[in-house]
């Protein structure tokens, strides 16, 4: 399956690795990496935050969210499982907090959707969200996506691909 890059009114993906030092440090500031794993919150200057990016790499693709002047605002990490029914790809996303609340991860969820629609063998889109984040459970929500389950205080989402 080919990476899902694509565009939206304000967002791109592209190539992370082209973000600037402060982009990142905003990227990985406390309140948005705190349900992340522990390598994240060990990450605190520019060289470790790339080598957790490029160490994530080995088992997921990683894409920067970029807005229309070209500044990077967000990681979009998508990892494939493969099924009986075929591809899933489960997502996750980290938006710079000053970009919270202005509606971008929903934008970013459906330019996924979309690429995800032209992708036959993309069974589905999966995302886990912990219980004390419910904008997260709301932005998967109105895209579409339904709770599947709760485990370990994290709730899992599913959205069903119907290829164009």
């Amino acid at each position: 399956m080919r990476t899902l890059g694509f565009s939206t009114p304000r967002l791109r993906t592209g190539d992370w690795r082209t973000a600037t030092p402060s982009a990142l440090a905003a990227i990985f500031a406390p309140d948005v990496i705190r349900a992340l794993p522990p390598e994240f919150h060990s990450a605190d200057d520019d060289s470790t935050r790339r080598s957790v990016l490029i160490a994530l790499e080995d088992e997921a693709t990683v894409l920067g969210l970029f807005d229309s002047q070209s500044a990077m605002n967000g990681l979009l990490i998508l990892s494939p499982e493969i099924s009986d029914s075929g591809t899933i790809l489960h997502l996750g996303y980290l938006l710079a907090q000053n970009c919270w609340g202005q509606g971008l991860a929903g934008e970013m969820l459906t330019g996924l959707q979309e690429a995800a629609r032209m992708e036959p063998t993309l069974w589905a889109l999966s995302g886990g969200v912990a219980l004390d984040n419910p904008a997260s459970a709301r932005v998967l929500e109105r895209a579409g996506f339904q709770r599947q389950s709760v485990e370990d205080g994290v709730a899992t989402y599913l959205w069903i691909n119907v290829p164009a």
